[in-house]
């Protein structure tokens, strides 16, 4: 039988939950931790724990763990690491433009003393 990749999940904590629920229902799973692979890069930009089901219980697998996917979506935010639901969001600021004008302007200013000191 051939297996085919169900899920890639980004914690442990998640992969943990839908292993449970596979395990429950009695369909065998195995993971595969591409973040533990020595070789940087091999799966891609972005690698995960990987759930892999056989081909005959891949379409039973993804229906129960539809609802677990879906509810980790609406979950946010957690943490990660260890997938708390007790964490503060904390907002980046982007440069604003008063930011990017005070950097134009000081290059220019840069630029001009530059001169001046050549011609003097």
């Amino acid at each position: 039988m051939n297996e085919k990749l169900l899920i890639k999940c980004e914690t442990s904590v998640f992969a943990d939950e839908v292993m449970n629920v596979l395990s429950t229902n009695n369909i065998p799973s195995r993971l595969h931790d591409e973040l533990q692979d020595p070789a940087v890069g091999a799966y891609g930009g972005s690698p995960g724990i990987g759930i892999y089901v056989f081909e005959a219980d891949y379409d039973k697998a993804k229906g129960y763990i539809a609802e677990i996917v879906s509810s980790r979506q609406k979950l946010q935010p957690w943490c990660p690491k260890c997938g708390s639901e007790d964490v503060i969001v904390v907002a980046t600021k982007t440069p604003g433009p008063a930011l990017l004008y005070w950097i134009i302007l000081n290059h220019h200013i840069c630029s001009i003393s530059f001169i001046l000191r050549q011609i003097v």
